[in-house]
């Protein structure tokens, strides 16, 4: 039985949302693979791409989000641990819900990558792995059902909501995902 597998990209502006829309609309993804968009605002996946709107339902997380970002002084850094949180936002909802064994996530990717070497590449079998591409983008794959997967993608969201990601001078994405839970300390 074939895995079942979802593409993901995500865009916190509408800029953004429009960027991530054009490339993966015209990803060639195996066979069954669906394709999502993750976005802040409404937005037409012309039946090609399946639009989640998340402030459709005014979740808590992005204030969060979006009021540990307002302490990052430039806006270019600001704007870098918005998309990078919200990414992690939209992969912890995805995952959570267990409605894919499979995620495939693209970040920041170029017209040179070739992501489908990387949707098709031989993964070390890791709960979440990360492989860069030539133009700085990443793609991440998730094995929803593997141990210590929600835990990583919770530990890493927490780190973003509270601020805490900022501590991370650069590449704060890969950090927090990297981190194993027992590495972080929550206060409740």
């Amino acid at each position: 039985m074939a895995k079942t597998s979802a593409l993901i990209m995500s865009g916190f502006f509408e800029a953004e949302a429009q960027i991530a829309f054009d490339y993966l609309k015209d990803v060639k993804a195996p066979k069954g693979t669906k394709k999502y968009l993750y976005t802040n605002g409404k937005f037409d996946g012309r039946k090609i791409v399946k639009p989640l709107n998340t402030e459709g339902s005014y979740p808590a997380d992005l204030l969060r989000l979006y009021n540990s970002a307002l302490s990052v002084r430039s806006e270019d850094a600001r704007k870098v641990y918005m998309r990078d949180g919200y990414a992690v936002y939209g992969l912890h909802r995805s995952a959570s819900e267990q409605k894919f064994e499979e995620i495939f996530y693209l970040h920041a990717a170029g017209p040179e990558d070739d992501i489908h070497q990387a949707l098709t590449r031989d993964w070390k079998g890791q709960p979440v792995e990360m492989a860069r591409s030539r133009s700085g983008g990443y793609a991440l794959r998730l094995e929803t059902a593997a141990s210590g997967c929600l835990d990583t993608l919770e530990g890493a969201r927490e780190l973003y909501l509270c601020g805490a990601a900022h501590a991370f001078e650069a590449d704060a994405l890969t950090l927090c995902l990297s981190l194993e839970p027992e590495q972080i300390a929550l206060i409740d």
